[in-house]
């Protein structure tokens, strides 16, 4: 063999060594994701169709939420868009804004059509899986099988904890601000993520969502009873502007801001301000 067949025998060795190595690499990841999450599908129960309870339509989003079934706290939101069922899914520690441990959780669905996540419009749907999943579950059938009445389930608070969505003593009231500084930065169609953490576990208890990000902009959040008896010092709270669909990613732009004290439910005038830059 000549050296000039030998350098370009190495060099072909070589290359299929590092595409090698490379898919490799990408199994691995794709395998620590599947085993952080869980995926499945998603569809719509065709008798909501048939009854005009359901008004599908591609530029919908899909909302999907991790909810733990011993507390009803969302460990991971993710959105996608555009939504058009029947639609694969994969929802886990990558959409968690911080630790979601392993365990059994309800996985929740429903659809938005304006940007306020648990603001019911007519036409949107409901679902959540039949039976709790675990992180590392594939093949979940997840079917949206109700009109969309607001709240993580569906208008009602998580089973077992006795809550309601109604009572001034369990919601907190407030205003998002931005800084001077950063007004500049909020652009059109900004979003705004409201999250609401309790101090003992510091996962969020309950999220909210506002489409067109306009300040000063007002907010009420409304909590269970079992997590207000949790949290007897109060709760903190979190601001993100997002730009991408995805709350937990930050790309250039996004703005934060977070209460340094915790607050009690059944307060107004709390105020939120956004002053740094968002970043995971």
């Amino acid at each position: 063999m000549t050296p000039r067949n030998l350098l370009i025998l190495l060099m072909v060795l070589l290359f299929v060594g590092g595409v090698v190595y490379a898919l490799r690499q990408e199994l691995t990841r794709e395998e620590a994701r599947l085993r952080g999450s869980v995926s499945g599908v998603v569809q719509v129960d065709a008798a909501l169709f048939a009854a005009g309870r359901a008004d599908v339509q591609k530029t919908d989003r899909i909302v999907l939420l991790l909810v733990d079934t011993a507390t009803g706290h969302p460990g991971a939101l993710r959105i996608d868009t555009p939504f058009v069922p029947p639609q694969t899914i994969i929802v886990g520690r990558q959409d968690a804004d911080g630790p979601l441990p392993d365990g059994e959780y309800w996985l929740i669905g429903l659809t938005d059509k304006d940007g306020e996540i648990f603001r019911p419009t007519p036409g949107e749907v409901y679902g959540r899986s039949a039976a709790p999943v675990r992180l590392g579950q594939e093949q979940v059938t997840l079917v949206l099988q109700a009109p969309f009445r607001g709240g993580l389930f569906n208008g009602t608070a998580p089973p077992g904890t006795g809550g309601t969505e109604t009572d001034p003593a369990l919601t907190i009231n407030g205003t998002v601000r931005v800084a001077p500084a950063l007004a500049a930065q909020v652009a059109v169609g900004d979003r705004l993520v409201l999250l609401v953490f309790d101090q003992a576990q510091q996962r969020p208890v309950a999220v909210r969502q506002f489409a067109a990000a306009e300040f000063p902009l007002t907010f009420s959040v409304t909590l269970t009873q079992a997590d207000v008896a949790a949290s007897p010092a109060g709760f903190y709270l979190r601001a993100v502007t997002d730009r991408d669909g995805q709350p937990v990613h930050a790309v250039p732009g996004e703005l934060a801001g977070r209460l340094t004290s915790p607050v009690a439910p059944g307060r107004g005038n709390v105020e939120v301000l956004l002053d740094q830059p968002f970043e995971r």
